[in-house]
């Protein structure tokens, strides 16, 4: 088919089409449908597919500003579409990475804080996790870094990780639940990729080699407070755009939006992502029974480490 005077509403309707046969959560189907229809057609939608509509794009973001989590989304949305016409255009390619590089303006200060320290931008996310998975300087804190993305667990329970508290022939981690000085009150399970990670650590014969901790460092024998900042710094992502703390309300973000659970309702897939998170009350009690979906939160592993891949 010619792409000659193709607009973006046409190239949209062909990334529908397409997009729809894998995407069969009904309210991830009609949120799609919905920030097209009210945000992103109206603005780009008379437009040519190959040309970069800067104003357009500004117009989009700025009536999102309020909800910069749905902007940036909405943005990932229009860079998608844009690489889909790359077929038709290569040109399309250097639009996309253009439209996804656009800044998301949050005005509120208190917003802007809580907005960053846990951005739910899978690209920026995935980028820190590879960065730390590739990279071969500080591989005592990138190693760290990288356990605490796979498992979501707080960033003191990775810091005084256990060898003890492995279980690998059973691909669990038994870890008291907020680091309390109780036993092992919450099971996170390991992805194939975690027990790698874990397999290279033990390779990595950190000193001294007799401690208990998957990470022996410093006076106190145990990783400090400061590591996971230390290797995000490294990569140039500050503390203003992503904290160690962020990373599991990242992940939870991430997982409410994408995940493709088949759950009666949105409830059963809350529970569950609460129980992957180990949630607890303002006593530090868990919110929910802790052993249950054990199967389900074995999978939600398995997708969570495939998704920080880009395997999905």
């Amino acid at each position: 088919m010619s792409s000659k005077g193709k607009k973006f509403g046409t190239l949209t309707e062909e990334w529908v089409r397409v997009k729809t046969e894998t995407v069969i959560n009904v309210k991830q189907r009609d949120t799609l449908y919905k920030w097209l229809i009210n945000y992103i057609l109206p603005e780009l939608g008379n437009k040519p597919y190959n040309v970069y509509n800067y104003k357009a794009m500004q117009n989009i973001l700025e009536k999102l500003k309020s909800t910069p989590e749905t902007a940036k989304r909405v943005r990932g949305i229009c860079a998608e579409i844009y690489m889909f016409g790359s077929k038709y255009d290569p040109i399309c390619s250097a639009i996309s990475r253009d439209v996804r590089n656009m800044e998301v303006v949050v005005e509120d200060q208190d917003k802007k804080r809580k907005f960053l320290a846990s951005s739910a931008d899978i690209d920026l996310i995935r980028r820190i996790y590879m960065t730390a998975k590739e990279s071969d300087k500080s591989q005592r804190n990138m190693c760290a870094l990288q356990l605490l993305m796979l498992t979501c667990a707080r960033p003191k329970n990775v810091r005084f990780a256990k060898w003890k508290e492995f279980r690998l022939e059973r691909k669990v981690w038994l870890t008291p639940s907020k680091r309390t000085d109780k036993e092992a009150d919450h099971v996170i399970h390991l992805s194939r990729q975690a027990l790698d990670l874990l397999d290279r650590i033990k390779k990595l014969s950190l000193e001294p080699e007799d401690s208990p901790y998957l990470f022996p460092a410093g006076d106190n024998n145990v990783l400090p407070d400061t590591a996971f900042a230390s290797a995000m710094k490294k990569m140039d992502v500050g503390s203003d755009t992503q904290t160690a703390f962020g990373m599991r309300y990242s992940a939870e973000t991430i997982m409410k939006n994408e995940y493709e659970y088949g759950a009666k309702d949105g409830k059963e897939l809350h529970i569950l992502i609460q129980t992957f998170m180990d949630a607890v009350d303002a006593e530090g009690k868990p919110q929910y029974p802790p052993e249950i979906f054990m199967k389900q939160r074995g999978d939600l592993a398995q997708w969570w480490a495939d998704k920080l891949e880009g395997i999905i």
